[in-house]
């Protein structure tokens, strides 16, 4: 009995951490964990919402190594403002964690999404690489590189007609190249790595990249990896001499295309520019219909919005109904103004795109709205009202609770991190059918359990993260050397989410 009572008590202790606020947020069931953390499922009260909320706990952030990880993943998030990459809304720094309050998408990850249908028509692959292509070359041109895309880091936002929105995340892993600089730390899964990276020369973190890509578009055509062995030596010679075989179902300008992305020497690799003048990518684009899309165009209008504002004009252009929204719920429309304007990651920015993500979603399922109407707002200095709601009553919002909870009983999951169970490995779906083959644990990295989190404190001041002030931040936590290296020929693996995910021992290219 005492067990019991003892269990009970610890269900309901925990229960309660997970329904706590910060800020404008209620925090909800946890969805995946990973080394520094977990993530959350979380609401914003303001705009009914539903938002992955990532919590870092400053107290497992330990070595040097680990603060610039924690530090680097931040900084690109918050300068990384596109269509098909995760976006980050807000940071809310507290004494003991901090709540990177991202955006929720509801369709999980592309593998899950390969496994389901074995593998995608040419057609259909090629819908989805090119937004893949387009996240990655936005992130090379603002120096960024992923150095872990695969398909589990790519996530879908599914739409009422059936279409689909890619989006880039998982930036643990991620580094900067300004002045075009060469990488030399070998990270990433396996399976996925480019054959410079693993032979542990400096590498050209763009070209890395693409060689990936060119894995995810050999699962997505032909619903398994190119590179599959048990024996990780095995698996690192195919790697380094391109050994790969194509299925016979796949055509001949995708081989062809595989190919010179598949390319050994770096240098010799396609570019982006490349792939996209490629005769398979402009065949099955001048078929597409998703650049008409209309939920696309609208979902891309809040990244030009920001992109278009001129700091230096004291003014700054936002849709009219969004705005009346935004005062509604209490917020100053001069902080509202100037925190787009200075493109902050605060409650006001995160506001305006949650009740964009709202109307779009209305629109696309027929509700009449009032039509969007662009006006330009003088910026001064203004401070959020603290008569702010914590809920919104109207009838859109009633109608997107609807809509989420529909979405939380078909099984959504949340646009960051891993989770707790693992999917399935790819299968192979040639013809024949044979029994599915099961992607090696190195191939498809496993979250690691995390002890509870403390009990729920309410931060006496919740406030928007301050970029400059992130670095003396996190030194404010005790910090441990870095562990010794570990011979030769091992590895050291941990989670997806609390990075590095995997280090690999670059081997020598056989004489």
């Amino acid at each position: 009995m005492k067990a019991l009572a003892s269990a009970s008590a610890a269900k309901q202790k925990a229960k309660k951490r997970e329904n706590r606020t910060i800020g404008h947020y209620i925090i909800g069931e946890t969805l995946g964990e990973g080394t520094f953390g977990k993530v959350r499922r979380g609401m914003h009260t303001l705009t009914g919402e539903t938002v992955a909320v990532k919590v870092l706990e400053k107290s497992k952030i330990r070595t040097e190594g680990d603060l610039t990880r924690v530090t680097r993943e931040i900084k690109i998030l918050k300068k990384t403002r596109h269509g098909n990459c995760l976006r980050l809304l807000e940071v809310i720094d507290t004494p003991k964690q901090i709540f990177l309050m991202m955006e929720f998408l509801n369709g999980g990850e592309l593998f899950d999404y390969i496994v389901e249908k074995h593998r995608l028509t040419e057609q259909e692959a090629c819908e989805i690489f090119s937004q893949v292509l387009d996240g990655v070359q936005y992130l090379h041109e603002h120096n960024v590189i992923h150095r872990d895309l695969k398909p589990e880091n790519l996530l879908l936002q599914r739409h009422n007609d059936g279409s689909f929105l890619i989006k880039v995340a998982d930036f643990g892993l991620s580094n900067t190249n300004e002045g075009s600089k060469l990488l030399g730390t070998a990270c990433g899964s396996p399976c996925y790595a480019a054959p410079e990276m693993i032979a542990g020369k400096k590498y050209d973190g763009t070209k890395s990249d693409i060689w990936s890509l060119g894995v995810v578009l050999f699962a997505l055509v032909a619903g398994y990896l190119p590179f599959e062995d048990n024996d990780t030596p095995k698996l690192y010679r195919k790697i380094l001499h391109a050994n790969y075989k194509c299925p016979s179902h796949i055509s001949a300008e995708v081989k062809d295309l595989l190919s010179k992305i598949l390319e050994v020497q770096p240098k010799k690799r396609i570019t982006i520019e490349g792939i996209r003048k490629h005769l398979w990518m402009r065949r099955h684009m001048g078929l597409s219909r998703m650049r008409d899309n209309q939920s696309f165009r609208s979902f891309m209008s809040l990244q030009s919005l920001e992109e278009e504002q001129d700091p230096t004009d004291g003014t700054v252009e936002v849709d009219e109904r969004i705005m009346n929204e935004l005062i509604g719920y209490g917020l100053d429309r001069n902080y509202i103004c100037e925190s787009i304007l200075r493109q902050k990651h605060n409650s006001a920015t995160a506001s305006y795109f949650l009740v964009t993500e709202r109307f779009r979603r209305l629109e696309q399922r027929g509700v009449q709205l009032k039509p969007r109407r662009m006006r330009s707002f003088p910026t001064g200095p203004g401070q959020p009202s603290d008569t702010a709601s914590s809920q919104h009553n109207g009838k859109e919002a009633s109608q997107l609770q609807e809509e989420e909870q529909k979405a939380q009983e078909d099984g959504s999951r949340s646009a960051v991190g891993s989770h707790a169970e693992p999917s399935p490995g790819l299968s192979r779906n040639n013809g024949d059918h044979p029994p599915p083959r099961q992607i090696p644990n190195r191939c498809r990295q496993s979250s690691t359990s995390s002890k509870d989190d403390p009990p729920a404190r309410d931060p006496t001041s919740v406030s928007a993260l301050d970029e400059s002030k992130l670095t003396s931040m996190l030194r404010k936590t005790k910090l441990k050397p870095e562990p010794p290296k570990k011979p030769e020929g091992q590895t050291t693996s941990t989670s997806k989410n609390g990075r590095p995910a995997l280090k690999l021992t670059p081997v020598s290219p056989p004489q």
